[in-house]
């Protein structure tokens, strides 16, 4: 994204419009996902399909999204003294 805006002489400023500066700096340096709407307006503004701007996104590695562990279920009936609610299920 960065090389497109870059090369047709546009600033992030520009290519935000109505979002923030911040936010296109962020998406640029890989510390934020834009949304499809964003998306969308970025591929508009740069002149580009979203796709150009999705396939940029298979080399970059994402954070590992792990599952929080199931805590210990209490047994029906039992005492409860955190007042937790069981652990919901995993498809």
């Amino acid at each position: 994204m960065r090389e497109r805006r870059l090369a047709i002489g546009m600033t992030q400023s520009e290519l935000a419009d109505p979002l923030s500066k911040a936010f296109v700096s962020a998406v640029e340096n890989g510390q934020a996902l834009p949304s499809l709407g964003a998306l969308w307006l970025f591929a508009a503004r740069l002149g580009i399909g979203v796709g150009n701007l999705v396939d940029d996104v298979n080399g970059i590695e994402t954070m590992l999204y792990t599952a929080p562990r199931d805590h210990e279920r209490t047994p029906a009936g039992s005492d409860d003294r955190h007042g937790s609610a069981p652990a919901p299920r995993r498809c």
